[in-house]
């Protein structure tokens, strides 16, 4: 299982070599497939949570496709309230190292306008988790348009894209930036990336910037 949570850090071990990363690069893709979501992510310390988050009944569900969809995953069972409590107990932080920050990616698998109106609803009853510094709260997938953004509370952030021109106000409420692995490199998992992959994936996708950078679809590590 951890070693998913790894793929993403080993990748641009590989590619950035002079970088040094920490769990906080880790992105726990898909986390709530794991045998216990959540709790094995955040144990490692990782810097991103995912989840995939349905429209249904006014209640948002966690689930991969909405056939998988079951009553009792929900967006809030799932992780709402084990963050809520975490952050009690770390004294109104996301880890308990307090310099540690902690992305709750929410990939938006409905419309995007509504399942974020009901997100903001719920979210409200969590204002520990609205008010905490060091966890950022950020949409993927079915996002609003990004000149919808300004409708949305500050501790909204959202996932850009190459290529999209973003106004300097849209630019501070992006959290990442993420785009699809084939679109930079063909290294398909099985051994070590050679030179020219190491160089294109890299520089190309701008993981050796400042800004975080996601990659989407990446092989899994043989």
């Amino acid at each position: 299982m951890i070693r998913y949570f790894f793929l993403f850090l080993i990748f641009l071990w590989q590619a950035c070599p002079a970088q040094r990363y920490t769990s906080a690069a880790i992105f726990a893709h898909n986390d709530y497939e794991k045998p216990i979501p959540f709790e094995g992510a955040y144990k490692a310390n990782v810097g991103f949570i995912e989840a995939d988050v349905f429209l249904r009944d006014e209640n948002l569900f966690v689930a991969h496709e909405s056939k998988q969809i079951q009553i009792d995953k929900t967006l809030e069972t799932l992780y709402l309230n084990p963050l809520n409590k975490l952050i009690e107990k770390n004294g109104g932080y996301a880890y308990s190292n307090k310099d540690q920050s902690l992305t709750l990616m929410i990939d938006l698998k409905t419309e995007g306008v509504a399942t974020v109106n009901t997100l903001i609803v719920k979210l409200k009853n969590y204002p520990r988790l609205i008010e905490c510094k060091t966890l950022l709260i950020t949409l993927s997938g079915n996002m609003p348009a990004p000149a919808l953004w300004s409708n949305y509370p500050d501790y909204i952030h959202f996932d850009g894209r190459p290529g999209i021109i973003y106004t300097p106000e849209q630019q501070t409420r992006i959290r990442l930036v993420s785009d699809s692995f084939r679109d930079y490199s063909a290294w398909n998992g099985k051994e070590y990336a050679q030179k020219s992959e190491e160089e294109k994936s890299c520089y190309r996708s701008g993981s050796c910037d400042e800004q975080a950078f996601s990659v989407l679809g990446y092989p899994r590590l043989s």
